[in-house]
């Protein structure tokens, strides 16, 4: 199985487990149309990469944070912000890492994304964009 399915298949029981947590009723109450969806996501985007420019070259657990900041813009593009506040979001982003940790594939896979994530690649927004589905 190559690296990319087992993130995808990580990432998938990541939005399982946070719906479950989730099953609050939307605050808003008009229904996102798609360029609410896609201000949202450019929000959110712009937000994640602020927070890896804020990483500094010399920290030690700099890919580790990338990836944090990165799994938590997932969690804000599918839920909402307010989903961070919730400690079992927390607790479960905790697991996530451990779990990605714990497997040499998927470590060096998150490795290598979080390098690309700390680069500030070209395009990297517009990606990130188009990689969250619409949330709240």
């Amino acid at each position: 199985m190559s690296s990319i399915s087992k993130t995808e298949r990580l990432l998938q029981s990541m939005r399982t487990q946070a719906g479950a947590l989730d099953r609050r009723p939307s605050k808003s109450s008009q229904p996102a149309d798609e360029t609410s969806a896609q201000a949202r996501r450019q929000e959110v985007a712009g937000h994640v990469l602020q927070r890896l420019r804020e990483i500094g070259v010399d920290d030690p657990q700099r890919r580790h944070r990338a990836m944090r900041v990165f799994l938590e813009g997932n969690l804000v593009a599918l839920f909402g912000a307010e989903a961070l506040a919730d400690p079992q979001m927390q607790r479960m982003l905790d697991e996530v890492q451990e779990t990605m940790q714990a497997d040499s594939q998927l470590a060096a896979a998150a490795d290598r994304a979080a390098d690309r994530l700390l680069a500030g690649e070209a395009g990297l927004a517009a990606e990130l964009q188009n990689a969250w589905p619409p949330g709240r």
